[in-house]
């Protein structure tokens, strides 16, 4: 074995590496795609309900929870790698925001 063939030979599973690496990102690029578009269809469809909805206070709370939908579906989401929601997007999400408090006498229309 000459020396040029064992280099060719050492050099083929860094490329392998390289192209599985690249097969890894082009199927985490596609299913935040996927995951974006899911919410922004989703987002919308909240904002539909919010256009609804006959009390002011409502149609803000669902404005907000719908641009919290888009957000973090997105890849902002995505970058610490953490998983977490920041705090105001969680608030925005929380049930308890979006449905209302249970002592409140209204809670926004559904339909």
């Amino acid at each position: 074995m000459t020396n040029m063939t064992v280099l060719a030979v050492a050099a083929e599973p860094a490329a392998e590496d390289e192209d599985q690496e690249q097969r890894k990102q082009q199927a985490v690029n596609e299913l935040l795609a996927e995951t974006s578009e899911t919410g922004r269809r989703a987002a919308e469809w909240v904002r539909e309900l919010a256009a609804r909805q006959p009390e002011e206070a409502h149609r803000t709370v669902l404005g907000r929870a719908a641009d919290a939908v888009a957000q973090a579906c997105g890849p902002e989401v995505v970058p610490g790698g953490e998983g977490q929601l920041d705090e105001e997007l969680a608030y925005d999400l929380s049930a308890g925001v979006v449905t209302g408090s249970p002592l409140v006498e209204a809670l926004p229309s559904w339909r």
